[in-house]
């Protein structure tokens, strides 16, 4: 099966390793704990402005900072057991561009297996998922799992603070949780999720 990979919250700790270049950039103590929704300058006790955020996630970006995010523990046993098993892993980031040379880098440093990495809006990743063959996909970002349902790819939201009044209701909306890359091998590899 084709399998549809985010990299940022699924694969590597973007919210950690840009908060850290944020609160360095700008003398601020923003905890993680704090990040408790997609629109992080839309949280009343960070006192972050929209531009700020933008302006620094353009710096982290030239500065290459994306090769250097720290990766989940469980993700390359579980890829790469995907990969030894048949499965095409294809990562679909909403990563700027310019941060494909960081990307790559990312990924080769880390040992992931990879068939193809595709940078595109988070909004266009159902539509291309679809035209890949994708069969599953994996996203911390709701609304993008919401598309992968509507062309008929079953989507998996991972877990992630930041998307925690959105995952309380999903069961009941039919939308699959994975509280890591495990719970995901185990939805690939247990039949849960069926080509």
């Amino acid at each position: 099966m084709y399998l549809g990979i985010d990299l940022d919250e699924v694969c590597c700790k973007f919210v950690d390793g840009f908060l850290s270049y944020y609160n360095v950039r700008h003398g601020t103590a923003i905890k993680i704990e704090q990040i408790t929704k997609w629109n992080w300058w839309d949280i009343p006790e960070i006192k972050m402005s929209k531009e700020a955020f933008d302006k620094t996630f353009e710096e982290f970006t030239e500065c290459r900072m994306f090769q250097d995010l720290d990766i989940y523990p469980d993700t390359k046993h579980v890829l790469c057991s995907l990969a030894n098993e048949g499965h095409h892993i294809c990562y679909l980031t909403s990563r700027p561009k310019n941060a494909r040379r960081a990307t790559l880098k990312f990924i080769l440093h880390n040992g992931l297996p990879v068939d193809s990495v595709i940078f595109c809006d988070s909004g266009d990743k159902p539509h291309i998922a679809k035209s890949m063959g994708i069969g599953a996909a994996i996203d911390d970002k709701p609304d993008t799992i919401g598309g992968y349902m509507k062309v008929g790819i079953t989507g998996v939201l991972m877990a992630r603070p930041h998307n925690y009044d959105f995952r309380k209701d999903a069961f009941k909306n039919g939308i699959l949780v994975a509280k890591s890359m495990c719970d995901f091998y185990r939805l690939v590899v247990g039949g849960v999720i069926k080509e």
